[in-house]
């Protein structure tokens, strides 16, 4: 083989430990998250009707938080501002109707 030859071969090899180096890699972080996730799992399927309760609470506070935190983001990063354009400029041409229908009550059977 010429010496070409054997480092061509000798950067392929190289480039395939690679691939299989990060492929591992990926998997074993796909590994820890979903035994993270299972554990999470089944630690809520072991609580208590009392204790899911108050578990459901603290998730729905969380997530709502973090959903604050994105919704804020995206404002901020302008990602937002065309859609409230348009929303004042289809207000402004009569195109909108007053919310009073979707505040009432019957309209949101499942929280009342």
């Amino acid at each position: 083989m010429q010496p070409s030859a054997q480092r061509q071969c000798a950067e392929e090899d190289t480039a395939e430990a690679d691939e299989l180096d990060a492929a591992w890699m990926l998997d074993s972080i796909c590994q820890v998250n979903m035994s993270k996730i299972a554990n999470i799992e089944r630690q809520i399927e072991a609580l208590t009707p009392e204790e899911l309760s108050e578990f459901r609470a603290w998730f729905l506070e969380f997530d709502w938080a973090a959903w604050d935190r994105q919704l804020e983001a995206n404002i901020q990063a302008g990602k937002l501002a065309r859609l409230a354009q348009e929303a004042r400029r289809d207000h402004a041409a009569g195109k909108t109707r007053p919310l009073t229908h979707h505040a009432s009550p019957e309209f949101w059977p499942p929280y009342r």
